[in-house]
């Protein structure tokens, strides 16, 4: 039975508020925005989901293995890459950025 991307990402969206509130019990939630981008126009050209608090910014692709080589999707690659070697990040600020977005369960 094929998933679809959906059910994964809202999964994922409803665990990571479950944690999120978990780490902080008790204590007062800084702001975070979490944005379902999937399906929506900014998905082409940033990712699935969106994640900003003032201690960080993540955006989040999720991929199937057997689509890896797909032109669009090449493409989306190579514009989210282009953007992370911006005038603002060093080489090494690329490397670590690279390394986490290719790595499981970061």
């Amino acid at each position: 039975m094929d998933i679809y991307e959906n059910l994964v990402i809202g999964n994922f969206l409803f665990g990571l508020g479950a944690e999120m509130s978990r780490r902080h019990l008790g204590r007062a939630m800084p702001d975070t925005f979490i944005g379902n981008l999937q399906q929506a126009p900014l998905d082409e050209s940033y990712a699935d989901v969106m994640v900003r608090n003032p201690g960080i910014f993540r955006l989040i692709e999720f991929k199937r293995e057997a689509r890896r080589k797909d032109k669009k999707e090449v493409a989306k690659r190579l514009l989210l890459e282009t953007g992370m070697r911006s005038s603002t990040s060093t080489p090494d600020h690329f490397d670590r950025l690279a390394k986490t977005s290719s790595s499981p369960w970061q």
